[in-house]
């Protein structure tokens, strides 16, 4: 059996660094809803293969955002099966 814990962390973000948060927080919030925009096959269905995915979507999401590299994969990975 599989246990999963949450382990709950504040984050203390230092007043003059609090609107680069909130600006990555929005990107990365774009990210996502783009890549399920734009990430179907012809016929409706979300793409769920990686090297698929990551053609149709990762430099358009480099293009229209400021994200590294790592936060813009995670946008359209799907979470690993477990």
């Amino acid at each position: 059996m599989e246990v999963t814990r949450t382990i709950r962390v504040k984050l203390e973000v230092p007043a003059e660094r609090c609107d680069d948060l909130h600006r990555t927080i929005e990107q990365f919030n774009h990210a996502c809803n783009y890549s399920v925009q734009h990430g179907r096959n012809d016929d409706g269905y979300l793409i769920l293969t990686k090297s698929q995915i990551h053609d149709r979507v990762y430099h358009d999401l480099r293009d229209q955002t400021d994200l590294p590299a790592n936060l813009c994969i995670r946008a359209y990975s799907t979470p690993s099966k477990r």
